[in-house]
């Protein structure tokens, strides 16, 4: 995540801090809540601190909206602080944004700049102190929208919505702190997606993929074939579900749980106390598949027709099935020719196979 992009998480946390004390202190003698207390925090003044200006700002508009010829521009970077974005695609000529909220003036508005084939969009001017919540609606026309060279969006508090599946892009970047994503594209090579609190949610073709996170949850609508899959979070959940095959898939939580429904080459997923679901119904089972947990229970849907030899280590968790196992050493058993390498290990969660 890029610091310079993002509000003074430092100054977040101290005012968080000083003022549960103060809401500690007030809420027998005012009623003091806490929902008014983050009420409080978000309305109080921040400092924008964007990265560097990469060149000279575009004029400012009174009315909000903007317009800014196609030509040349091969990519397009977003770094808004709170409020929300909206992505769009349209069949229009030229590329439009609109910024919304209470009280605008030139001091406040976004800074735009068009600089060697980039269009850059900021919250508003390096230095600004503000507590406004302002919306941006960005479309884009088809004709780059469908070829493009790197979409970014940065984000602190901002939600985003990337919606009409229209983008292709050799490069998609999503960074954001609080905000949560929703984002839709036809297809981009390398995705990155990174985030603190927020949750991503993420539908489209890529050939590799890899998404951080540490408490925001984090969704995966893998739509095509893929070389690499990586997603990680620390309390966060970690969904997975694919049209296609991805070559290779890591999925690693601490609490959260894992779930994985689809094809894959080869899988691996871990997790401490969260639970593991790998769901291959209908699909071709992985051809290697490796499961950790140490409290976490695991569940395996292979499907009738499932081809594998299983190596299942665990300290004190059981092991059932639905599926005809049968015994090839110990803590090793066999489905169909078993053909596939599955190994899973456990320190008490439970292993079920169906």
């Amino acid at each position: 995540m890029k610091a310079g992009t993002k509000i003074t998480l430092i100054i977040a946390v101290l005012l968080f801090v000083v003022g549960g004390v103060l809401v500690a202190l007030a809420i027998n003698v005012q009623g003091a809540t806490w929902s008014s207390l983050l009420e409080t925090i978000n309305a109080l003044p921040a400092k924008y601190s964007g990265p560097a200006e990469p060149g000279e700002a575009g004029p400012f508009s009174v009315s909000g909206e903007y317009t800014v010829p196609v030509e040349d521009i091969r990519s397009v970077e977003v770094d808004w602080s709170s409020g929300w974005v909206d992505v769009l695609v349209d069949n229009g000529a030229d590329i439009r944004f609109t910024e919304a909220g209470k009280d605008i003036t030139e001091e406040t508005a976004l800074r735009w700049y068009a600089v060697d084939g980039v269009l850059t969009i900021r919250y508003c001017r390096n230095g600004t102190v503000t507590n406004m919540n302002k919306s941006l609606t960005l479309t884009l026309p088809s004709a780059l929208a469908g070829d493009m060279e790197r979409l970014t969006l940065n984000t602190a508090s901002a939600d985003v919505t990337v919606s009409g599946a229209a983008i292709r892009a050799k490069k998609l970047e999503l960074d954001g702190a609080s905000g949560n994503f929703d984002v839709e594209v036809i297809r981009a090579d390398t995705v990155k997606l990174s985030s603190a609190s927020g949750n991503h949610t993420f539908t489209g073709a890529f050939d590799r993929l890899e998404a951080g996170s540490a408490s925001g949850d984090m969704t995966v609508n893998s739509r095509g074939d893929a070389a690499f899959l990586s997603v990680g979070t620390a309390s966060g959940a970690v969904r997975v579900q694919t049209r296609g095959r991805v070559a290779e898939c890591m999925l690693d939580t601490s609490s959260g749980n894992a779930e994985f429904y689809g094809e894959a080459g080869k899988l691996d997923a871990e997790t401490a106390s969260g639970s593991v679901t790998v769901d291959c119904t209908g699909f071709i089972c992985p051809d290697e598949l490796e499961i950790n947990t140490a409290s976490g229970d695991v569940l395996l849907r292979a499907g009738p027709d499932a081809s594998f030899t299983l190596d299942y280590d665990t300290g004190s968790g059981d092991l059932t099935s639905d599926l005809e196992l049968g015994l090839a050493g110990k803590n090793r058993y066999t489905a169909g020719s078993g053909a596939a390498s599955f190994e899973v290990g456990t320190a008490s969660g439970d292993l079920h196979i169906c």
